[in-house]
């Protein structure tokens, strides 16, 4: 009775959706993320919203508390789930450092200062330290005003998802099949 191929096709077949998951954007993003979408219309649209439902040939976004936008699968390009806002203070830190240790080389450099005859070299020596000790604290007070005006930026760190695009599907007509789509 169970060994006949119609009977273990029917099995294998019942476990293909099992296997293939019935909708694998479910492992990578799930409803309420905040997600990107850029899909196919005309012309081609990108979608920031929050990810309202998952359906096996379409995706529900939220754009506000009264729109909700139904796409297509087959439409979308890219899909992208939101990491978060990210602050620009050590983009800022690192641009005002290196802008501070050049201001205050400059000045460093033209700083004047009277030598005693004979203690030249000693001078020299202080000019060189009074160049480092400007460079540095020009670096350290530059970087602290970089820090503070480029923690008033941020921008939205994105994560791709990748879209399934091959589907497989058990079907029943005429006997027992299945069906694979491939959308290009």
């Amino acid at each position: 009775m169970f060994s006949s191929p119609r009977w273990l096709m029917t099995a294998a077949l019942a476990v293909i959706p099992t296997a293939m998951s019935v909708h694998p954007l479910e492992g990578q993003v799930a409803p309420g993320s905040r997600i990107r979408v850029r899909f196919d219309s005309t012309p081609q649209q990108t979608l920031v919203g929050t990810l309202d439902s998952i359906g096996s040939t379409s995706l529900s976004v939220r754009t506000d508390a009264l729109t909700a936008v139904t796409i297509p699968r087959e439409a979308i390009r890219t899909l992208e789930v939101s990491t978060g806002r990210h602050s620009k203070g050590s983009t800022g830190a690192a641009v005002g450092g290196v802008t501070g240790v050049i201001a205050g080389s400059i000045a460093g450099f033209m700083a004047e200062q009277e030598c005693t005859p004979g203690w030249e070299s000693l001078c020299e020596v202080g000019d060189a330290a009074q160049v480092l000790g400007r460079a540095v604290l020009g670096g350290l007070v530059g970087a602290g005003v970089g820090w503070l005006i480029g923690a008033q930026f941020h921008d939205d760190g994105w994560r791709p998802v990748s879209v399934p695009r091959v589907e497989v599907t058990p079907v029943s007509s005429r006997g027992i099949g299945i069906r694979v789509s491939l959308p290009f």
